[in-house]
């Protein structure tokens, strides 16, 4: 019987990656048979002018992956006759006010980025491709794209059907950690450091999503996350071009005292919002029974 259940556990865990992978799979192959078709158009172009160019469409590229994969994911689906609504738990959240407190947790992780980004050596946060497309992009494009279009799509992806999948047959925590581990792996992009910076975010999104249930909810933290980084992110890089140079220990010493801030309303947000938490599973929760 033990076997039985090892097998089945490590079963869930190698079918949980599979939309996550397939996911990155689908990104990976647009942005390389674009890279390879750009350089096909010109012969003499170098890396740094290829990355370039790769960065100035890569919202474009991201839209074509989400595109792609619900189309494949529906027709698995389709086929299977099973619902993805219900798979991914579309469940209403079990309080109204947890969306309040949903606020203050994008805000405090958001505040939280400020303190991980003082702390992680600067050689490890290389620019990412759909960070530099913020700039080269209309403002209103790039957070429909990053706020709201990848957001959803992401919510699916790793917490709708790869959590889900884990906590089907592995214990809540290891699902949590699991989903929050791949999460940030597969969004290291172009540095270790931009990993480093999603942890905190994955497990609290992890987190919501086991406790309320509804991946509604966390499709909204997800969303409001994106769009304070990218609207901040535009602000900075418009007033950074009027702006003098502070002074290096404030510029070090404010962010640090910003994320530690952050830090705390992390903390009193999920309290309250475990205490709000969707204590009976619903029926149709729709975790996979086999």
């Amino acid at each position: 019987m033990v076997a039985v259940k090892k097998e089945n556990a490590v079963k869930a865990i190698l079918v949980s990656l599979f939309f996550p992978l397939l996911y990155f799979l689908i990104m990976s192959l647009f942005d390389e048979g674009y890279s390879l078709s750009w350089k096909a158009l010109n012969p003499g172009a170098t890396p740094d002018q290829v990355k370039e160019q790769l960065a100035s469409v890569s919202l474009l590229l991201i839209v074509a992956t989400i595109i792609v994969f619900f189309i494949i994911t529906l027709i698995i689906f389709k086929a299977q006759k099973k619902d993805l609504l219900k798979r991914i738990q579309w469940n209403p959240a079990p309080k109204k006010s947890i969306y309040a407190f949903a606020v203050l947790l994008a805000l405090g992780l958001f505040l939280t980025a400020f303190l991980l980004v003082a702390v992680i050596p600067q050689s490890w946060l290389a620019d990412d491709a759909a960070g530099n497309a913020i700039t080269s992009m209309s403002p209103l494009f790039a957070i429909l794209i990053m706020g709201i279009i990848a957001p959803i799509a992401e919510e699916t992806v790793f917490r709708g059907l790869m959590m889900t999948r884990l906590q089907a047959r592995v214990a809540p925590w290891f699902a949590v950690m699991l989903t929050t581990l791949v999460f940030a792996v597969l969004h290291m992009g172009a540095s270790v450091g931009h990993a480093l910076t999603v942890l905190p975010f994955a497990l609290s999104v992890c987190l919501v999503f086991l406790w309320t249930k509804s991946i509604r909810v966390t499709m909204f933290i997800h969303a409001l996350y994106n769009t304070i980084l990218v609207s901040v992110s535009l602000l900075a890089m418009n007033l950074s071009d009027s702006s003098t140079t502070s002074n290096a220990s404030n510029a070090n010493l404010a962010p640090a005292i910003m994320g530690l801030i952050g830090l705390v309303i992390v903390v009193l947000a999920l309290i309250s919002i475990y205490k709000r938490r969707q204590k009976d599973v619903p029926d149709s929760s729709g975790i996979p029974s086999n």
